[in-house]
């Protein structure tokens, strides 16, 4: 859990197992003198944005988890962190520390969510993103391109871009970097379910 005064201060409240073994590995999220940390500097804005808006004294029971993704420093794994308010009662006088709770996951196979993935952590467009998962999938340019809604011409274009942004150079590696985003591969060796880590 991750606790805030004033502002979100991300200070570690209580770790599970999990969550113990992914701060020892460094890999993803970080522990800096008891407060916690995205290895990547580039999702820690997010972070903070995250428990912000969850330990707001306005949150209003029942919302949506909000979530973030977080990339390993070297960009080749991820995981999506949810962020929950901790409901706290105030006793007496002593006004209670506003607390979240950060439960994090692979980031899901799902085609709504991988679509989130790719525009946070890659900066793909919404079109890119819809684009980029039609073709993993094994659609033909053209088909996907008519799936989308855009024009074959407009598909090439995107597919330039898709290509640059994540790094890749053709079809396969396109769908071997979107299976890795989304399912077990981007897990880390410390939280991989056959003990690889231990």
């Amino acid at each position: 859990m991750a606790g805030g005064g004033g502002g979100p201060d991300l200070a570690l409240v209580h770790a599970n197992p999990a969550m113990e073994r992914l701060l020892a590995a460094r890999h993803i999220l970080v522990l800096r003198h008891g407060r916690l940390g995205a290895a990547s500097p580039d999702d820690q804005s997010g972070l903070v944005a995250r428990v912000a808006m969850s330990t707001r004294p306005a949150q209003v029971h029942g919302e949506r988890p909000q979530a973030v993704w977080l990339r390993s420093r070297d960009g080749r794994a991820c995981l999506r962190a949810e962020v929950l308010p901790c409901p706290q009662r105030s006793v007496g006088l002593v006004v209670p520390r506003r607390l979240a709770l950060i439960a994090v996951q692979p980031v899901p196979a799902g085609v709504g969510e991988l679509r989130a993935a790719l525009m946070q952590l890659h900066g793909l467009t919404r079109s890119e993103a819809g684009l980029a998962t039609l073709l993993a999938d094994g659609t033909g340019l053209r088909d996907a391109a008519a799936r989308a809604g855009i024009t074959y011409g407009s598909a090439r274009v995107y597919l330039k871009s898709i290509y640059r942004k994540l790094e890749v150079h053709d079809r396969a590696q396109l769908a071997l970097r979107l299976v890795r985003l989304g399912g077990e591969a981007a897990l880390p060796l410390a939280l991989r379910g056959d003990g690889a880590g231990r």
